[in-house]
């Protein structure tokens, strides 16, 4: 069964190929997982909240569709994000160890990650 890309209308094909490196934290090392990947991004935002912008990305070979998260104006924006990832898998963590307990209805968090490419931080999800 092959499902249709939601983000087909948006042409994120389209655009260029850029060398990215993705980072996962660990939360039982308690360290970053380096890894790269080749992504395509969106230049301009599709959405804005208070703080954040977010972008289309669109992860190769494998074409996941991400949003990615920057900050807008933060100086220090690199360790919000890093904060933002590691709260974000702390609770993912926390979600599993609930649904171990067979609850009626289960929890459950997206896993988030930073990107870096041309010299701009992301928070993905």
């Amino acid at each position: 069964l092959r499902v249709p890309d939601p983000w087909e209308p948006f042409g994120l094909r389209k655009l260029p190929l850029q060398r990215a490196q993705r980072r996962r934290w660990d939360l039982k090392a308690g360290t970053w997982l380096a890894s790269e990947l080749l992504a395509r991004v969106e230049r301009q935002p599709f959405a804005k909240g208070s703080m954040r912008v977010c972008h289309r990305m669109r992860a190769e070979p494998r074409g996941l569709n991400w949003v990615a998260k920057r900050y807008e104006t933060e100086l220090d924006s690199l360790a919000a994000l890093e904060v933002d990832v590691m709260m974000q898998m702390r609770a993912k963590d926390y979600a599993e160890r609930f649904n171990a307990c067979a609850p009626p209805k289960q929890a459950d968090f997206l896993e988030a990650s930073m990107v870096h490419l041309e010299g701009v931080d992301f928070a993905v999800e």
